[in-house]
């Protein structure tokens, strides 16, 4: 697509070029606003593979062991390595998925499990 607009305008510019009947102003403002459609076709280009590159990097990405277990010391649980591996336990037989959906923030989730440990640590039998 981008290939044919540059064809598109390139052709308009060498027609209004031949036409040596238009006055000279016309012929200008005419090349001048060709030049400036070039200009925003380039800057909305530019802003599409910005938006794809931030898109890129908003994408779900896995966690390590580590990571998850650093966030939960940051959430200060106790024994955050045992969290942490219930955590991607839990969710990696998952898929990763929240119902049918995939998740987006991994440490939102864990925060959410901060939160409900002291809960499920008192239901659970003491061996």
């Amino acid at each position: 697509m981008k290939q044919t607009m540059n064809k598109l305008l390139i052709t308009l510019t060498e027609a209004v070029l031949q036409l040596e009947d238009l006055p000279l102003l016309t012929r200008d403002k005419i090349l001048q606003a060709l030049e400036e459609h070039k200009e925003f076709e380039k800057n909305i280009l530019n802003q599409l593979e910005e938006f794809k590159q931030d898109n890129l990097k908003k994408r779900f990405v896995e966690p390590t062991i580590e990571e998850v277990t650093e966030e939960f010391k940051k959430l200060d649980c106790l024994n955050p390595q045992d969290i942490a591996a219930r955590f991607v336990s839990f969710y990696g037989s998952k898929g990763w998925m929240v119902g049918k959906n995939k998740m987006k923030s991994w440490k939102l989730a864990a925060a959410r499990w901060a939160m409900d440990a002291p809960k499920v640590a008192a239901r659970m039998p003491i061996v």
